[in-house]
């Protein structure tokens, strides 16, 4: 199962100062960051970063896919992406995690939970201890 994910902190940035965002943003993404009410734009910016990231993860070019060469839209309630990658369906949904975090999943299928489960980092060092000593018997 192909999946991507994307876990950003929300750290005060002033999106008007990035200096390369034409390396990161498609021209549309760009427009619409401007667009964008003042103080809902670093929301939106780190919503389309953790779009952006969890895609390029997903499909498993990472970097290698340069930033500005897709677009992703955000629209009320969906998601669309354009790209010229052929044939590369793909889906995408949002968590609410923490109100200074954003969390974006992409998939190459729209199964996904209705919600996540948040878990401290003992409980998964429990789960990797048990799968591993499983694998070993």
């Amino acid at each position: 199962m192909e999946v991507g994910v994307d876990v950003e902190e929300m750290i005060d940035i002033n999106i008007e100062d990035i200096e390369d965002i034409a390396t990161f943003f498609s021209i549309q993404e760009q427009f619409s960051l401007r667009q964008c009410e003042e103080s809902k734009r670093l929301t939106y910016f780190y919503d389309l970063w953790t779009l952006k990231e969890s895609y390029i993860k997903m499909i498993g070019k990472g970097l290698s896919i340069p930033l500005h060469s897709f677009a992703i839209e955000k629209a009320k309630s969906s998601i669309h992406l354009t790209s010229s990658i052929q044939g590369q369906v793909c889906y995408f949904r949002q968590y609410d995690i923490d109100p200074a975090y954003r969390l974006s999943v992409c998939a190459k299928h729209e199964d996904f939970p209705p919600h996540i489960q948040m878990v401290d980092l003992k409980t998964i060092e429990k789960w990797c201890m048990r799968w591993y000593s499983e694998d070993l018997v």
